[in-house]
């Protein structure tokens, strides 16, 4: 097993109050978001580099460990624990993840998430909301987000400090 791997698990256990998955392309992407939001907070899970892709940020590198240990994904690792530090700097997107401001699927809501930080400072522009909303809307399905989503998604990321 990877060294990386207990770290992506108990991270997105955490986060979404279930271990991580590969069964549908629901649960990699809650993954993926998952530990690049964790990143974001300055939660190192591992050396995962993110690049925009179809459903926002992406790390090969995740998809590949979680692939290479999809045979660990449905033990028990209730013998390992986060910091209680590591704990604190994410309860506040823990919150944020469980309120789903949105109402939409968890994976839906930490997918928009973690598209708006990327998008906000994709070559560190800092886009302002109308920018950042019309450039998500046009790589994301008028029918999966609108305006307002997107709105409630930059306030709850403000709120928690991830963009300001």
């Amino acid at each position: 097993m990877n060294n990386q791997f207990i770290p992506v698990y108990k991270v997105h256990e955490y986060l979404t109050g279930s271990p991580p998955s590969i069964k549908t392309l629901e649960d990699r992407v809650e993954a993926q978001k998952s530990i690049y939001l964790a990143s974001i907070l300055g939660v190192n899970c591992g050396d995962f580099v993110y690049t925009w892709y179809k459903k926002g940020p992406y790390s090969p590198a995740l998809t590949e460990l979680l692939y290479d240990n999809k045979d660990s994904l449905d033990k028990n690792y209730n013998s390992y624990s986060l910091r209680e530090d590591i704990k604190e700097i994410l309860e506040p997107l823990k919150i944020v993840v469980e309120k789903n401001y949105i109402k939409k699927s968890m994976t839906d809501w930490m997918e928009l998430l973690a598209s708006i930080h990327y998008l906000y400072y994709d070559d560190l522009k800092n886009k302002k909301i109308n920018e950042l909303t019309k450039e998500l809307l046009s790589y994301k399905s008028k029918l999966k987000y609108d305006r307002k989503d997107i709105e409630k998604g930059f306030t709850a990321l403000a709120e928690i400090g991830l963009i300001n």
